[in-house]
């Protein structure tokens, strides 16, 4: 069996048909539409494959942990002892929503590792982001259209290299490498600068109060 993918190419077959039913009944002749089509082709291709991944508990022996913000992506992946970085900047990033950014920098530094991976022979890779979106889209194996295609390639890039990837979220003061190779510079970036938020709330007499469960 393959867990890659499943609920992501199975969603809009399932629509198609629950539209078939209601719309005739069991005996009515539907035909598929071209996104449909496309989809019963990566199962038939995908399960002519020799490989397939089984269900098993998950393990990794890398870690990639990845940021990005305005025009950069960073990413560092760690093997064992060894931890090799990565980092890229291009003002196209700068068109792309920020969860669409998050999933080009896995996009992106797979295949900037992919030497890597091959020379340890990895088989399981645990990705790291402090972008919650992300993970959720990872773990679930399902994007909305938007990210869609891109989600799509991280998927078959894995089965590709025969590699097994789960998402875990971490918080933004863990993620302090991944952030300063795509740009920011430190921990301030996450904040107002005091002056410009203490003329703020002075200009609309707030009284801002302290959330004790904000994130860190």
């Amino acid at each position: 069996m393959c867990e890659t993918q499943t609920h992501m190419l199975l969603r809009h077959l399932n629509r198609r048909k629950v539209i078939a039913v209601n719309n005739g009944n069991w005996s009515t002749t539907t035909y598929l539409d071209s996104e449909a089509e496309q989809k019963l082709l990566w199962w038939k291709n995908l399960l002519q494959q020799e490989f397939v991944l089984s269900i098993i508990p998950f393990q990794y022996d890398a870690t990639l942990t990845i940021g990005a913000s305005q025009d950069r992506l960073g990413a560092w992946l760690q093997i064992g002892n060894q931890r090799m970085a990565q980092h890229l900047q291009d003002q196209s990033l700068k068109k792309l929503f920020n969860d669409q950014m998050q999933l080009q920098t896995v996009e992106w530094t797979h295949n900037q590792f992919t030497r890597n991976i091959k020379t340890y022979q990895i088989q399981g890779i645990l990705i790291r982001s402090n972008n919650t979106t992300e993970v959720q889209v990872q773990e679930k194996q399902s994007a909305s259209k938007m990210l869609n295609n891109m989600l799509t390639n991280i998927y078959d890039y894995s089965n590709l290299q025969r590699i097994r990837i789960r998402s875990r979220q971490i918080s933004g003061a863990s993620n302090l490498l991944a952030d300063r190779l795509s740009g920011q510079q430190n921990r301030s970036d996450y904040m107002f600068k005091p002056i410009i938020f203490k003329q703020l709330y002075d200009k609309l007499r707030l009284e801002p109060q302290t959330d004790g469960f904000a994130p860190a």
